[in-house]
């Protein structure tokens, strides 16, 4: 990127997503248990707290996370060893690039590795020490489904422990911890990009009585349904005031519906709000330039899923993201584009 041209072009960040740790935190020897669901499973059949599968003891959430060295080994920098996510953050600085990292406000992540809820400021100190300049923050709900007894199905986030906390009130709480962290590092912000979809809803009856959600007036006058979970959706409505990156809608695929009227441009049009300094809407990847391993750039396939964009549909994507104030995240792999 910084030798094509693309990081004087504005493409100044690289983040890593889902994966990059091990699937347990440095307070556990084995792996969390998990539910057919990949989800954590944090109480047995008889109601009783799983802490863990080698039985320590220890808090399954307890610890740090730890960088999967077999992707990401450590390496000497000044003549001192740092992980590999602190390298990789450190070599991205040095060509004058910001470095981002993912995680989730919920206990596992979409890929079954340790998430972020009850350990904000842990991870939010971690992620300032390693040089983390931005961060996902994902929001990865699993099943099986609840159902509720105003008849609506939820989904829950860990086997008998079911999310009492709003998207909203989550990521509020990791805000403030990267806000703090920065402060006591004494180095500018964390941009934090929510990636909450609004097809995610919350399980009101569960919802803390004095949850922020609850109260916060944009929510209040927008009337969100009970069954839709204050805090939960729709996102556009409340996530400007707690992030700088707002996930509008699902993830697209390579064709333009996505991004026009039938997508992520009239949820974008219906909350201007969010676009304002320091805050954007994010309309999700980009499939300009997008390479699809079928066919090659400008010649569609027959999988509209992952069929690659021709000129025309790469200059009308990026003139709508443009146009919009969306964050231009590439989907295409820069070392062949």
């Amino acid at each position: 990127m910084a030798a094509n041209g693309l990081v004087q072009a504005g493409y100044n960040t690289v983040t890593i997503d889902d994966g990059w740790s091990v699937r347990h935190r440095d307070g556990q020897s084995a792996d969390f248990a998990k539910n057919r669901d990949n989800g954590m499973q944090l109480y047995d059949n008889y109601g009783n707290p799983v802490s863990g599968t080698d039985g320590s003891g220890n808090d399954p959430t307890s610890g740090h996370l730890v960088p999967d060295a077999g992707r990401f080994p450590s390496q000497t920098v000044n003549g001192q060893t740092v992980n590999g996510i602190q390298y990789l953050a450190w070599y991205a600085h040095s060509k004058g690039m910001k470095f981002g990292l993912y995680a989730t406000a919920t206990y596992t992540t979409c890929q079954g590795h340790p998430g972020s809820l009850g350990h904000e400021s842990t991870d939010a100190n971690d992620f300032v020490a390693w040089g983390v300049d931005y961060v996902k923050y994902d929001d990865c709900p699993y099943g099986p489904t609840i159902v509720g007894p105003d008849g609506y199905s939820y989904y829950p986030q860990g086997q008998g422990k079911e999310l009492t906390k709003s998207i909203y009130a989550r990521t509020q709480t990791f805000q403030r911890a990267l806000d703090a962290a920065t402060a006591a590092a004494g180095r500018s912000k964390v941009t934090l990009s929510l990636s909450a979809q609004p097809a995610h809803t919350g399980i009101p009856y569960l919802l803390d009585a004095n949850d922020p959600a609850r109260t916060d007036p944009l929510i209040v006058a927008a009337g969100v349904q009970p069954h839709q979970a204050a805090g939960y959706y729709p996102t556009g409505v409340w996530c400007g005031q707690v992030a700088n990156l707002c996930r509008i809608g699902g993830d697209r695929d390579s064709e333009l519906d996505g991004v026009l009227y039938n997508g992520q441009l009239q949820t974008a049009l219906k909350y201007p709000g969010n676009a304002h300094p320091g805050s954007w809407n994010d309309m999700d990847m980009m499939f300009a330039g997008w390479q699809d391993v079928n066919g090659i750039w400008g010649v569609t396939d027959f999988n509209k899923g992952s069929k690659p964009f021709t000129d025309d549909e790469s200059r009308t994507e990026l003139s709508v993201l443009s146009m919009m104030a969306a964050p231009l995240i590439s989907g295409a792999d820069l070392r062949t584009t």
